[in-house]
């Protein structure tokens, strides 16, 4: 098996190059009737570096030489790649694989949002389910590796804990003129975790009117609501040519479009590795 990568980022290439080592692995096991090999075991990995391009050739078998009974290329070049935008451009890989991870990206990668508010005070015109609606809209700055999703988080807890959820506290109070209370007047007890740019409006306060509340974040997937979407866009169109396709993902700044590329490339493997194990009880 062949892999190669193009671009200038080496550190994201080689972290796509084995991640996408592991969804060729899951894949193959799930065929391995078809193949008549168990690529789980026995592979070994060698890297090449060739111009431009970074090759890894991965022997799948019981030798070297099994791996004549199977020989894929497939290749991954980075068109695009800022903090909120990557582009990339696939080649040998089918379209439900491609497609697959444009829709994890959407629904399958976590990232936080408030989901819980407490109104303590508010004598705004704005009704209190409308303001806690706008501030779970407001994305916010995720650190996966910090938090578990509630339903992982050992603390069992309705409530959750500092594992599992973010406080962040508002409270403004507008003087004599009419103030506008912004995403950056939320004060939140992470650091880490704060809205993705101060400028988003909450509420409009006219003179003499206060609003004070405390609202609880946590990690969601946008298969459970769009509020805790990574993404903006998640585009995958075709280039004219056969099993060739680009991939263009654009996030809301809560994560980088690089992780929520990374994250999807590992969930799709994760789901394809508990596919083959289903097939193996089956059988």
């Amino acid at each position: 098996m062949i892999l190669c990568f193009t671009g200038h980022d080496w550190t994201f290439q080689l972290k796509a190059f084995l991640l996408s080592k592991k969804i060729l692995e899951a894949y193959l096991t799930c065929h391995r009737n078809r193949f008549k090999l168990n690529c789980l075991k026995n592979s070994s990995c060698i890297f090449r570096f060739l111009r431009e391009k970074l090759f890894l050739v991965i022997c799948i078998g019981e030798s070297h030489e099994s791996a004549c009974d199977l020989f894929l290329l497939i290749s991954l070049e980075i068109i695009e790649s800022e903090p909120t935008r990557l582009r990339v451009r696939l080649r040998g890989i089918d379209r439900s694989y491609a497609n697959a991870i444009r829709r994890l990206a959407i629904s399958e990668v976590p990232s936080m949002a408030i989901d819980d508010v407490v109104i303590l005070e508010n004598s705004s015109v704005m009704f209190d389910e409308l303001v806690a609606h706008r501030l779970g809209l407001i994305p916010l700055k995720t650190n996966l590796a910090k938090y578990n999703l509630p339903e992982e988080c050992d603390c069992k807890n309705s409530l959750g804990c500092p594992k599992c959820r973010v406080l962040l506290v508002l409270d403004a109070e507008a003087g004599d003129k009419v103030r506008i209370v912004n995403s950056g007047d939320l004060v939140s007890e992470d650091p880490e975790t704060i809205a993705v740019t101060p400028n988003i409006p909450i509420v409009k306060l006219a003179p003499g009117q206060k609003i004070k509340l405390e609202a609880y974040a946590r990690l969601g997937r946008g298969g459970e609501h769009a509020k805790w979407q990574p993404t903006s866009a998640s585009v995958l169109k075709e280039t004219g040519r056969t099993d060739e396709f680009e991939l263009y993902i654009e996030t809301v700044g809560s994560l980088s479009a690089q992780e929520v590329f990374e994250k999807a490339i590992e969930r799709l493997q994760s789901a394809l590795s508990d596919f083959a194990k289903q097939l193996a009880i089956a059988e």
